[in-house]
Order: C-alpha cells, then structure tokens, then sequence
C-alpha cells in the first residue's frame, strides 16, 4: 500500500508544473485577502511563435475570499516580442479571464523572450506578476 502511496504522490507532483502556472500573491500575501495569476492545461505552456505569428494566452485572476478591490493590469514585451492585454483592469469581486496578445516582430531572433504581466490592486497592496516565456523559432 505505502508503494501504492508513493507512486501516486510523485505522478501528482510530477504533473502538477505542467497542469497548472500561478504567480505569488498579491494584495496581502499569505491571507484571503490576496490574489494571483493562474494559467491552466495547455495554457500554462509558455507559447511557441514563428517570426510574425501572434498567440494569446489566457490568464485568469484568482482572488482570496476577502479580497474585493479592483485591479489594474500592465502587460511589458520586449523590443522582438510585443504584449498587449484586454481588460486592462477589474472592478471590484471581477475574476475575469486575461487575454494577453504575444506577437513575434518579423525580424525577431530565434530565442527565448520574457513577456512581464503585473497585476496591481487598488487602494495600496502588494503587486505579483507572472512572466509569460515566448520562445521564438524559425
């Protein structure tokens, strides 16, 4: 049975990074009034672009049970990959779904590019971000 145990434990854990992505609190970190970025399934996979392709990435907004002020979002690209993201805000008690835009410019190099989201909560609080890794691929 322990063997049993064991096995399952590590299946869980092993498929857990790919299952899911959150980011660290914020708001008032370590207590229900906080929230985070969450990407799930294939979501949680950082995208792959050709030079000029675009893909987006959905990213929720989980809140803690008592945290009920608004949100603003800010989403940075780099000079090769541009971001852009709808809403760009949340009214208080909204938990809606992101949509961040990743677009590879014509000429960007093949490589790795870290796409910053950042999420800060009305009235003062702790920020979190979640970077988004687009890898660019010829």
């Amino acid at each position: 049975m322990r063997q049993y145990l064991s096995a399952f434990t590590l299946a869980v854990f092993a498929m857990a990074p790919i299952a899911c992505k959150q980011s660290s609190e914020g708001g008032n970190p370590g207590t229900p009034s906080s929230f985070k970025f969450q990407r799930d399934g294939t979501q949680a996979i950082d995208p792959t672009l050709k030079p000029g392709e675009t893909q987006t990435v959905e990213v929720k907004l989980n809140r803690g049970s008592d945290f009920n002020r608004g949100v603003k979002f800010d989403v940075k690209g780099t000079d090769q990959v541009t971001a852009e993201i709808t809403p760009d805000a949340a009214k208080s008690n909204e938990s809606p779904v992101l949509m961040v835009k990743v677009t590879a410019k014509p000429e960007a190099p093949n490589g790795e590019h870290n796409i910053t989201l950042t999420g800060t909560p009305e009235g003062g609080g702790a920020a979190t971000s979640e970077t988004i890794k687009v890898t660019v691929k010829k």
